[in-house]
C-alpha cells in the first residue's frame, strides 16, 4: 500500500519521499489556496464543523446556491454531498448525460429526451470568466466541485421548473460551504492560471506526438495499454523519476496538469515521457487513436 500525503504546491509525499503530482485535477490550485483555506475555517468558527439542520439549514447553503446559478447562468442550483448522489438522482429522472470533454456541441439538437451535460471537468477553466463549457448547450448542468473549485460536493443547475421539487440527502457542511463561496469568488479573476493551464496542454500535446495518446478537452491525456501489466510498468518509470501518476484504471493511465506545475515540472515530467516513447511499452500502444 502506498501512504500518500500532500506537500506545498504540486507535490506529494509518498513513504516519506517527495514526488511531483500529475494525478492531481486541483487545475487551479484552490484547494490550497491560503484564502480558501480562511473560509473554511471562518465558517468553522462562526457556524462549527458539522452538517447544519433546519432551520439554520439553509441559509448559508441557499445562499451559495444562488450564487452558483448566477455562476453557471441558470436559474436555480443544487449542491450535493457527492457527485455519485447528484448522478444518481438524474438517472433516476431518466436524464440523458453527456460528458462536456467530448459532447457534440449542441447535444439538445441530438435528443429529444431531458440533456443534461456533466461538465466536472471544465468547471473552472473554460467559458467565459471560467464558469464552464455547458452554458445553454443543455437541459441541465451537472458537476463536480473537485476539480476547478478545489473543494468536495457537487452540485445540478437548471431551469426552476426542472429542480424545484429535487433535494440532496443532506446539506454540506459548514466548512466546506464556506471554501466553496471563497474559491467561487477567486474563479472569475484566474485569468492568469486559465492561460498557464492552456500553455501547459498545448507542451504536453506536442511532447506526446511520439505516443498514440489522447488529449481532452481538460487539461489531461489518457496513456492506453494493450494490457494492465503494461500500464504498471508506464507507471513505476513515471515513479523513478519522482513522479506521482494515479494506478492504472484497467489498462489507462491519466496525466492531469495544474496551474501550479512549472516550467521545472514539465521537464521532469518530459523526461518520463521520453523515456517510456523509447521502450516496448510505446509499441504497446501503437493500435490505439494518436493525439490529433
Amino acid at each position: 500500500m502506498e501512504y500518500v500525503a500532500p506537500a506545498d504546491g504540486p507535490y506529494l509525499t509518498i513513504q516519506g519521499r517527495k514526488c511531483l503530482d500529475f494525478s492531481s485535477c486541483d487545475f487551479l490550485g484552490l484547494a490550497q489556496h491560503p484564502e480558501v483555506k480562511k473560509a473554511a475555517i471562518k465558517y468553522t468558527l462562526k457556524y462549527g464543523v458539522g452538517i447544519p439542520v433546519a432551520p439554520l439549514a439553509s441559509s448559508p447553503q441557499q445562499q451559495l446556491e444562488s450564487k452558483l446559478a448566477q455562476f453557471l447562468g441558470t436559474e436555480t442550483a443544487l449542491l450535493f454531498p457527492s457527485f455519485e448522489e447528484a448522478l444518481q438522482l438524474l438517472k433516476a429522472q431518466k436524464a440523458v448525460i453527456i460528458s462536456s470533454e467530448t459532447a457534440d456541441p449542441e447535444p439538445k439538437k441530438k435528443s429529444s429526451g431531458l440533456v443534461c451535460m456533466d461538465d466536472s471537468y471544465m468547471i473552472g477553466i473554460a467559458g467565459e470568466h471560467g464558469f464552464g463549457a455547458a452554458a445553454h448547450k443543455a437541459d441541465m448542468i451537472l458537476g463536480s466541485l473537485a476539480y476547478g473549485v478545489g473543494c468536495s460536493g457537487a452540485f445540478i443547475a437548471g431551469p426552476k421548473k426542472l429542480l424545484s421539487s429535487w433535494t440532496s440527502s443532506q446539506p454540506l457542511s459548514f466548512p466546506v460551504l464556506g471554501a466553496i463561496d471563497s474559491a467561487l469568488s477567486f474563479i472569475p479573476e484566474m485569468t492568469g492560471e486559465r492561460e498557464t493551464l492552456e500553455k501547459h496542454t498545448r507542451w504536453l500535446q506536442k511532447q506526446l506526438k511520439d505516443l498514440p495518446a489522447k488529449m481532452l478537452k481538460s487539461p489531461k491525456a489518457l496513456l492506453e495499454f494493450k494490457s494492465p501489466k503494461e500500464a504498471v510498468h508506464a507507471r513505476h518509470l513515471f515513479a523513478e523519476n519522482q513522479i506521482f501518476v494515479a494506478p492504472p484504471i484497467e489498462s489507462t493511465l491519466y496525466i492531469a496538469m495544474t496551474a501550479l506545475h512549472t516550467p521545472d515540472d514539465l521537464d521532469q515530467l518530459a523526461v518520463s515521457l521520453k523515456k517510456i516513447s523509447e521502450t516496448d511499452l510505446a509499441l504497446a500502444m501503437q493500435s490505439l487513436t494518436p493525439t490529433p
